[in-house]
């Protein structure tokens, strides 16, 4: 569970001892066995970097990696995808991640 995090939204709606006690009560009653695994829990707080942090945060878990990754080959599942998408496979995968996140 290294690289699965629980995040949590609203953090802007409701007030943040009420978010805290609540985010407290769900890590108790509903996700203690995913945190003992080792799942980790985030806070979106609807911005850019909230987003980015989220996911800087997961892709520093040692031991963890993507299929993008381990396929260092020409012949790969994400290039066979593309080609069949017409669309370049020369493009990192960071530089569309981080476009889909510009607003």
């Amino acid at each position: 569970m290294l690289n699965v995090a629980i995040v949590t939204t609203m953090w802007s709606k409701v007030g943040k001892k009420d978010g805290i006690d609540r985010e407290e009560e769900l890590k108790k009653e509903v996700w203690h066995n995913m945190l003992e695994d080792g799942c980790g829990i985030e806070r979106f707080e609807d911005t850019p970097e909230s987003a980015w942090r989220i996911v800087l945060n997961i892709m520093k878990n040692p031991g963890v990696s993507l299929l993008i990754q381990e396929e260092k080959t020409g012949d790969t599942t994400a290039g066979r995808y593309l080609a069949g998408t017409k669309r370049p496979v020369s493009n990192s995968l960071l530089k569309k991640i981080r476009k889909s996140f510009q607003w």
